[in-house]
Parts: structure tokens; sequence; C-alpha cells
């Protein structure tokens, strides 16, 4: 319960960091924005380019999934206390992850592939 008591104050003290943070955001990207156009540098992206980075997000965030996975396997593991039963389960769950992790990497080597080429195509 006394966590609790300094949660609040907390997130008082912060929260005109926050705001003030959005401000200076703004003007931030209105200078490098003004100053990039004056160096002849232009701000559009073709359909690959969002593609590789829709499919790169998509990837790592699935990555990052089977990596808590197999965290959570390992723990699961590392508590089994000698029970077979969950000891099979945790072994199981760490295959499938590692298997899951294989597949992210290869179908992110084959995406990179494939844009890289698109992009010397294009």
């Amino acid at each position: 319960m006394k966590c609790l008591r300094w949660i609040s104050p907390i997130f008082l003290a912060l929260l005109p960091i926050a705001v003030f943070a959005d401000d200076a955001y703004d003007a931030v990207n209105t200078g490098l924005g003004s100053a990039g156009t004056a160096a002849g540098y232009t701000t559009t992206t073709s359909f690959t380019d969002t593609l590789g980075g829709l499919i790169n997000v998509i990837l790592s965030v699935t990555g990052i999934a089977f990596l808590i996975m197999l965290v959570y396997a390992g723990i699961l593991w590392m508590t089994a206390m000698g029970n077979p039963e969950a000891t099979k389960k945790a072994t199981r769950l760490i295959l499938v992850s590692l298997g899951g992790i294989l597949i992210i990497i290869g179908s992110f080597a084959l995406a990179q592939f494939i844009f890289d080429r698109l992009v010397t195509i294009t």
C-alpha cells in the first residue's frame, strides 16, 4: 500500500515533462524538415520501403514474442523440481520456441533478399 502512495505524486511530477516534450518535438521536427529540404533531401518513401519497414516491424514483434516464450519455458524448466511432466512441457516449449525463432530468422533473411532485389530493379 505504501507503494501506491508514491505512484500518484511521481505521475503528477512527470506529467509536465511529457506535455513539454510534445512542443519540443514539433520545434525540432519543423527545424529538421526545413534544414533537410534546404540541403536537397526529400522525405518521400517508396512503396517497397514502406512495405519493407512494415515487414521488419512484424518480424521484430514476433521475434520478441518467441524470445519471451523461450524465457518462460526456461523458468518453467527451472521450477519443475524434478516433475517429469513439467520438465517435458518446458522442453517442448523450448523446442517450439527455437523452431519459431529459426523460422523468423529465415523469413527475415528472405524478406531482406527480396527487398534488396526490388530496390535494385526500381
